[in-house]
């Protein structure tokens, strides 16, 4: 049977060494025509197929690129994922998708099983916890024991060791809420990520400075600490609008607090850009046909800027490190 053929089973009936016949199917290194066309003869008449991941092990060689992402189920994170794909494919190299779900110990087991797969290099969004400087060494000498060139996309953590693409998420954000104030929107809230996360507190500071430098006191009851998810962006949106009194204005933080935000607000039978405003981190391209604001970014282009980094990176591992921030636009509607 083809599944049971091994290398070992070519060898012994080409009477040959295994390493004799790992050169030719690999194509490396010297085997004169002769033995060369035995091998063949063999191959071809046991219908064999040698295993992919075997001649990588073999190269020390792979075809594969590793892409870890937080939440392989936003829109945001799958734009980008199609980005790297369409460059990988140009390269005839084949995606690993691995989805972190957020959780740090998740992605550090799916960073120790890649280590095994011999990738040719590794694109990763990571999901560790800034405030734990031991956790942050450990994990970078995880990601230095891979021996292969890493790319990070849209960290919020400064690796300077290794190239990035990123996006400045305090001016983002300053730039939105700026935005906003410049169009008479003074009264404006905020629902917010974890701020334990470093993303989430650069977008929470990128909001207070727009109202210092705008002059505008700061309310704390205005500022309302979500957790980047759809479903805790529903219930709070839904209490607030319950309460009567609640802001004019309100920037939600990232894509899917804003999925939540606008089904509270249509449930309520409020309508954007009339009854309440928002201003949103990032387009949803379901609503297009409602009137908000948003930060519009192009994950798609990040995610083949990072895949074409990680290429030259492969190509040329002497390179110096390299950082991009991916540019974005504001986009305002507004009653």
């Amino acid at each position: 049977m083809q599944s049971k053929m091994t290398i070992e089973d070519i060898a012994e009936k080409a009477g040959v060494g295994k390493a004799t016949v790992s050169r030719v199917l690999n194509h490396t290194g010297y085997v004169s025509e002769k033995t060369r066309k035995k091998i063949e003869r063999v191959i071809e008449n046991c219908d064999y197929v040698p295993s992919a991941t075997a001649r990588n092990f073999a190269r020390q060689d792979s075809n594969m690129v590793g892409v870890i992402v937080p939440e392989a189920h936003n829109p945001y994170f799958a734009a980008a994922v199609e980005g790297i794909s369409g460059v990988l494919e140009e390269s005839e190299l084949l995606l690993i998708l691995c989805n972190s779900n957020k959780n740090f110990k998740k992605e550090e087991r799916k960073l120790h099983l890649l280590k095994q797969q011999k990738l040719k290099g590794l694109i990763i969004t990571p999901s560790i916890n800034d405030m734990d400087l031991k956790e942050i060494k450990e994990y970078k000498e995880l990601i230095h024991s891979l021996h292969i060139p890493v790319v990070f996309m849209d960290s919020g953590l400064d690796f300077y060791e290794w190239d990035l693409v990123y996006f400045d998420n305090v001016a983002g954000a300053y730039n939105a809420t700026k935005a906003m104030i410049q169009e008479g929107c003074r009264d404006i809230g905020i629902i917010t990520g974890d701020l334990n996360t470093k993303t989430a507190r650069d977008r929470y500071e990128g909001y207070l400075r727009a109202l210092e430098e705008n002059s505008i006191p700061l309310d704390q009851k205005k500022v309302y600490q979500g957790d980047f998810t759809t479903q805790t962006a529903y219930e709070m949106t839904k209490k607030i609008l319950q309460s009567g009194e609640y802001p004019k204005t309100f920037f939600t933080t990232n894509n899917l607090t804003t999925i939540g935000f606008i089904k509270a607000v249509y449930d309520a039978r409020l309508e954007l850009g009339r009854d309440i405003n928002c201003i949103s981190f990032d387009k949803l391209d379901t609503f297009e046909e409602l009137r908000y604001s948003y930060i519009e970014r192009d994950p798609m282009k990040m995610g083949s800027l990072a895949a074409a980094m990680l290429m030259e990176r492969v190509r040329d591992p002497e390179l110096p490190a390299r950082k991009y921030y991916m540019p974005s636009k504001i986009k305002i509607d507004l009653s």
